[in-house]
């Protein structure tokens, strides 16, 4: 770029020459522009790895932000029709956080059992 001098109340100033313009994106310089011809790739780049539905199920690409917004809102919609009880805790999981029983204070009964992760596994290959 060549620095001239001219009679704009803000001085001097650059003017771009064809040669300046960048049509590369693997030029390093921080002082050059990119032509639209690189912009244009760039965003065809940027848009093939953005997707504008939240029902995609490509995990390759992320959301826009558009999407991300809408996202957004819908979670807040919910925590305002949810509210999890006292010490449950919300998604699912009814448990309570803090338990004030020991397994053995559980009574089995001849339709209710009680057992180990290793006797629900061996049941669970028995189809």
């Amino acid at each position: 770029m060549d620095w001239i001098n001219n009679d704009r109340p803000q001085g001097g100033g650059f003017i771009l020459t064809q040669s300046d313009v960048v049509n590369a994106l693997t030029d390093e310089s921080e002082l050059k522009p990119l032509s639209a011809k690189q912009g244009k790739i760039l965003k065809a780049i940027i848009d093939g790895l953005v997707v504008d539905n939240l029902v995609t199920d490509n995990e390759s690409k992320a959301l826009s932000a558009r999407q991300g917004k809408e996202l957004a809102e819908r979670i807040e919609g919910l925590s305002e029709v949810y509210q999890p009880l006292g010490d449950y805790q919300p998604a699912g999981n009814y448990a309570a956080s803090v338990h004030k029983h020991q397994a053995s204070d559980i009574q089995e009964t001849t339709d209710k059992k009680v057992m180990t992760a290793e006797e629900r596994n061996i049941l669970s290959t028995l189809g």
